[in-house]
């Protein structure tokens, strides 16, 4: 909480214990630095697989700010890397803020290549914008579904989630995620995957042939309806997917910040 507090994200314990779970965090994989018994810097990785390959997420890299510019990130780094290969880990990945350019050009420098670049979208729930057009399908029908169904096969999002975002971390996450299916004669349309708790809108998700007909409309409505946060957030958007971009700005979730994808190959 400390290495965290004049982080441009603000995080709660809660936050970071469903965000620990969510990512697939694995202490055993994790590494410290230590001041006594007090642990002042730290990499906290999750451990999954990413495009296919045994892959370890980033889940926390800091330190406390009294403790920063020793060089300790670097040597926790240096060791954590040389216990993920030795343990078949194939790659590391990781997301930073695209104004942090301190981190930047620190994980440049330790062999880090950027490979996407996401928006994030955050927005109080008082400024979102409920003009939503109605739905222009008939018997259109929205069903909750088991978190664990696998829907991404069926309907495939318009690009690979990242990390947090993937079917694997909703998986995770378990019973903390809902989704929901548009249904029109019984064939699934759309799908949303949403946490309450955090606000977070995971997945949004429209069939190809059924887009500008209101079923986005519908399923964040929905959403929204059962949102328990005073906040909205859609983290991790493509900023090649124009489509799902506009959507947000139309409902005034507006960017707020953006990040790199980076990834290196172990």
């Amino acid at each position: 909480m400390e290495a965290f507090a004049d982080y441009a994200v603000n995080f709660g314990r809660d936050q970071i214990e469903a965000m620990l779970k969510r990512r697939g965090f694995k202490p055993e994989y994790s590494f410290g630095a230590f001041d006594g018994d007090r642990i002042v810097a730290f990499i906290l990785n999750g451990i999954g697989f990413h495009d296919g390959h045994l892959t370890a997420y980033d889940t926390g890299t800091a330190a406390v700010k009294s403790y920063r510019g020793k060089g300790l990130v670097k040597q926790i780094f240096d060791k954590t890397q040389q216990y993920l290969v030795e343990r078949g880990i194939e790659n590391y990945l990781l997301e930073v803020l695209s104004d942090n350019t301190a981190a930047i050009k620190l994980y440049s420098r330790l062999g880090f290549e950027t490979v996407r670049e996401f928006t994030c979208h955050v927005q109080a729930c008082s400024a979102i914008s409920r003009n939503s057009k109605m739905c222009r399908i008939d018997h259109v029908e929205l069903e909750q579904l088991d978190g664990n169904i696998q829907i991404y096969k069926d309907l495939p999002p318009d690009f690979t989630p990242s990390w947090q975002n993937s079917q694997e971390s909703i998986s995770r996450a378990g019973d903390a995620i809902s989704v929901v299916a548009a249904k029109h004669n019984g064939e699934l349309c759309g799908f949303i995957a949403y946490d309450p708790q955090q606000g977070d809108l995971t997945q949004i998700v429209v069939s190809q042939d059924c887009r500008g007909e209101g079923i986005g409309s519908l399923l964040f409505d929905y959403f929204l309806a059962h949102n328990k946060a005073d906040i909205v957030k859609a983290l991790n958007v493509d900023v090649n997917c124009e489509s799902l971009r506009y959507f947000l700005e139309s409902k005034n979730l507006n960017i707020s910040s953006r990040q790199f994808e980076m990834i290196k190959k172990l």
